[in-house]
């Protein structure tokens, strides 16, 4: 008489007497539990994979220095358009209509001291910063106007080296948040 269940057809069809590592009753349920168990083990390595690839994620996620400079421009960018929101375009003194963008002086690939340096960047149209290559001229000039000839000139100087690791790039963001929230 059956005493166990075969794992292929889900029916009482094991022998007392067969052994115990025995999981199917015939040659048809054989090949559906090897499947069975194959697709199991091949969803546990998959989970796994998965969860690993989650924390390794995680882990570089605070560290990653591509991640920390993005979100350092974006926290020093919403604090520029919140500090300047309703002043015209520094270069072409034109209402800004649309999506205004943070300009700098100083192009932030020439000089990374001047990064996010808020006497650097300012509220420029669409059309001066992409179109017009950020219109230098006419934003020296609104610069000087807003902040005068000597911070300008200083802008202009020589400027220190600095460490850009992710951990200043998140005191950087940290440091425009609170700035923001202050602002608001």
């Amino acid at each position: 008489m059956p005493k166990r269940k075969c794992l292929g057809c889900k029916q009482y069809a094991i022998l007392k007497d067969a052994p115990k590592n025995l999981k199917w009753c015939s040659d048809d349920c054989m090949e559906v539990v090897v499947k069975l168990t194959y697709d199991k083990q091949r969803q546990m390595r998959e989970r796994a994979f998965h969860k690993q690839k989650i924390a390794v994620k995680k882990k570089s996620q605070k560290n990653d220095l591509k991640i920390r400079r993005e979100a350092a421009v974006r926290a020093c960018h919403k604090y520029i358009h919140a500090r300047d929101a309703g002043l015209p375009c520094i270069s072409c003194s034109n209402p800004i209509t649309g999506v205004p963008n943070a300009g700098h002086y100083i192009t932030a690939g020439s000089c990374m001291a001047l990064r996010f340096d808020e006497r650097n960047i300012h509220l420029q149209c669409i059309r001066c910063n992409h179109f017009l290559s950020g219109n230098v001229r006419e934003y020296r000039e609104g610069l000087i106007r807003k902040v005068g000839l000597e911070t300008v000139l200083e802008l202009e100087g020589p400027q220190p080296l600095v460490d850009t690791s992710a951990d200043w790039y998140s005191s950087i963001e940290s440091h425009y948040k609170a700035k923001l929230k202050a602002l608001k």
